[in-house]
């Protein structure tokens, strides 16, 4: 039977987004361990902090919330678990690669950046470690600026010109440490002091000890794309894709946050699937072992988007007149693009439209 963890936070909660403004929502672990254990599996509901890491967890499966929490110190100490866990040999949902991802802006265009299809690329991202490394950027204005890890827009500034870039980059970048206010107001006075001996003192400026680097998130920086009235959201999942619509705050250039969010009109529905495909992930690799007696074991390593020989049969007619001609004719295609995906009943079949104008050369 196979093992499955679900890992939730001290409350007992699997949250994933917020009902309003104001409340987190969870999941139903109830309802998602009973789905489970109707499929065979041996289901096992547990927090973090009770999990035994003295245990080797190779080939046990681990769904598991993460979080959002501000500094992201709490998902630091989940993203080191769960990459402990998949190097044991787990298989964890998701990811240590997609929770990388998840509320860090800089990992996304990383990942972005390895997009083959130029037209994935057309928003060009600079990321840099802090505001200080930004102040490098010269690649035109006006640029998008953003904080690594905000949401709802917090963060996001539009300079529209070197000096407005300037003084976002700190906004965004700028970040407090303290474990509380003597903490803070002790640690701006000594800054002040080291900078006011290294003004008096200039040989002194790379003394360890008088070091007063600013505390920065990291940023990106993005070239700034206009017209446009908002943006879209794209789940891709079990094959199929769910298509949202999130219209511009009033008066402000930002989507994110606006909490205005529609179906995507029809006559943009294809173009944002068209889009969507070529971001949707083509390669697969995986092994699983399956319980029976002998166990047997399936693996997988293929691009999706290649389906081999794919034999069709169709229509073709054409109308000549002298020596021009005309043709038009329909094609289907008999191989099934899912045909060896396991675990899914999903049929996908090529079809084709094909026109075209002749010419004879000889009488």
């Amino acid at each position: 039977m196979r093992k499955l963890i679900i890992l939730t936070d001290e409350s007992s909660a699997f949250l994933v987004s917020k009902a309003d403004f104001r409340n987190f929502t969870s999941m139903d672990v109830l309802k998602i361990s009973k789905w489970f254990r109707e499929r065979d599996y041996n289901v096992r509901v547990c927090k973090f902090s009770e999990l035994d890491l003295s245990v080797n967890y190779q080939d046990f499966y681990f769904l598991y919330q993460t979080s959002e929490a501000p500094g992201a110190f709490y998902k630091r100490y989940v993203e080191d678990l769960v990459y402990f866990l998949e190097k044991q040999g787990a298989l964890v949902m998701p990811c240590h690669e997609y929770l990388k991802a998840h509320h860090n802006k800089v990992f996304m265009e990383f990942m972005r950046m390895r997009f083959g299809d130029d037209a994935l690329k057309t928003i060009k991202s600079t990321c840099y470690g802090s505001w200080v490394d930004a102040l490098t950027y010269n690649k035109g204005f006006p640029a998008v600026i953003k904080h690594a890890s905000s949401s709802a827009g917090a963060g996001v500034y539009l300079a529209h010109n070197r000096k407005e870039y300037k003084k976002y980059i700190k906004k965004a970048g700028r970040t407090i440490i303290a474990s509380g206010l003597r903490d803070l107001v002790i640690t701006s006075f000594k800054n002040l002091v080291k900078k006011t001996i290294k003004f008096l003192y200039p040989s002194r400026k790379g003394y360890v000890q008088l070091d007063t680097s600013p505390v920065s998130s990291a940023l990106v920086v993005q070239n700034f794309i206009p017209g446009l009235s908002g943006d879209y959201k794209v789940l891709y999942f079990g094959g199929k894709f769910y298509c949202m619509y999130r219209k511009n705050r009033r008066n402000d250039f930002r989507a994110s946050g606006s909490g205005m969010f529609f179906q995507v009109p029809d006559n943009e529905l294809e173009g944002v699937l068209d889009f969507a495909i070529c971001v949707a992930p083509h390669h697969e690799k995986g092994s699983a072992t399956t319980t029976d007696s002998p166990p047997g074991t399936f693996s997988t390593n293929k691009d999706r988007n290649k389906t081999g020989l794919d034999f069709r049969t169709g229509l073709q007619s054409t109308l000549n007149y002298q020596r021009y001609g005309l043709l038009a004719g329909f094609w289907i295609g008999h191989s099934n693009y899912y045909k060896s995906m396991l675990g899914a009943d999903l049929e996908a079949y090529s079809k084709l439209i094909r026109l075209g104008i002749t010419y004879r050369l000889n009488k």
